[in-house]
C-alpha cells in the first residue's frame, strides 16, 4: 500500500515533468508529447475562443502553453529556438505590420506553417545526442 509520502512525492515529481514541458526551453520533445498538446488545444479551442477574452489574450494563452514545447521539438530535430519564435509570431508580426496585406502574409506564411508541421509533428527526432541533449527515446 502506498503512503501518503509515496503519493506526494510521485505528485511532485509528476507535477515538476509538467511544469518543466510547458515553461522550460531546455532540453528535447518527441512527437508524442506534441500531438497531445495539439489534442488538447483543439479541445478548448471553442471554449477560448467564443469566450470573452480579447484577441491578446488568446494568443497568450496559447503561447504560453505552446511556446517551450514547440522550442524542445525543434531542439529534438537539431534545429535552434528561433524557428519556434518565427513559426509563432511571424503571423503576428506580419500581420501587425501589413495590415492590408493579410492574405499575401498568409500566403507567405502557410507553406512555411505546412512544413512546420510536417517536421513537427511526424518526422522523428535526432537520434543521436545532439547540443540540446540526448535523444529522448534512447533515454525510456
Amino acid at each position: 500500500m502506498r503512503t501518503f509520502k509515496t503519493l506526494t512525492e510521485s505528485f511532485g515529481t509528476k507535477f515538476s515533468a509538467l511544469m518543466n514541458f510547458f515553461f522550460s526551453p531546455q532540453g528535447r520533445v518527441t512527437r508524442a508529447p506534441m500531438w497531445i498538446l495539439l489534442g488538447i488545444t483543439l479541445l478548448s479551442m471553442p471554449f477560448v475562443v467564443l469566450g470573452s477574452a480579447t484577441s491578446l489574450e488568446k494568443v497568450c494563452f496559447f503561447g504560453i502553453f505552446w511556446l517551450c514545447p514547440l522550442m524542445k521539438r525543434f531542439y529534438d530535430l537539431g534545429r535552434e529556438y528561433w524557428w519556434a519564435l518565427l513559426l509563432f509570431l511571424g503571423p503576428i508580426i506580419a500581420g501587425s505590420i501589413f495590415p492590408l496585406m493579410g492574405l499575401a502574409c498568409l500566403a507567405v506564411w502557410l507553406p512555411f506553417a505546412l512544413w512546420s508541421f510536417i517536421e513537427l509533428f511526424c518526422r522523428r527526432g535526432a537520434v543521436e545526442f545532439n547540443a540540446y541533449g540526448p535523444d529522448p527515446l534512447e533515454a525510456k
